[in-house]
Parts: structure tokens; sequence; C-alpha cells
């Protein structure tokens, strides 16, 4: 299993101040810590990865490319 490292991110967002509301009221660690207390119960492996590029990142080969992913609408 694999999660994107999020440390930082309320620092490295830029939101209008209704989004960072709702960005701030996200408990990312929480979340994380759960899953790696499920991860770890079930013997899965669990990784943080970087999330910088991600969308356009070939999941077959790992291939980063902008033609990967043309739009949030296309995205499959």
């Amino acid at each position: 299993m694999a999660l994107e490292d999020l440390t930082g991110i309320r620092d490295r967002a830029r939101l209008r101040k209704d989004q960072r509301t709702q960005l701030h009221s996200w408990s990312f660690h929480q979340l994380g810590s759960f899953l790696e207390y499920k991860a770890r119960r079930a013997g899965v492996p669990l990784v943080y990865v970087d999330p910088a590029y991600t969308s356009r990142q070939c999941s077959a080969c790992g291939h980063i490319d902008r033609k990967n992913r043309v739009g949030q609408a296309t995205f499959a």
C-alpha cells in the first residue's frame, strides 16, 4: 500500500479562506496512523511516496509525462 507523504501540506497549499477551513479540518496524521496500524496488523507493506507528479506517473513503468493525465475530467 502506498500513501502520499503529506508532511507540510498546510504550509504549501495556497487556498481561499473558505477552503483553508476545510483543509485544516482534515486529520492526515490520524488517517495515516490508522492505516499504518491496520497494514502492520494485516502484514501489508506500507510506504510513503513523494506526492509530486503522482497523477502523471505511469503505474506500469514509472514514466512521468504531462500527457499521462490530460485533465481532471478525463482522468481514468
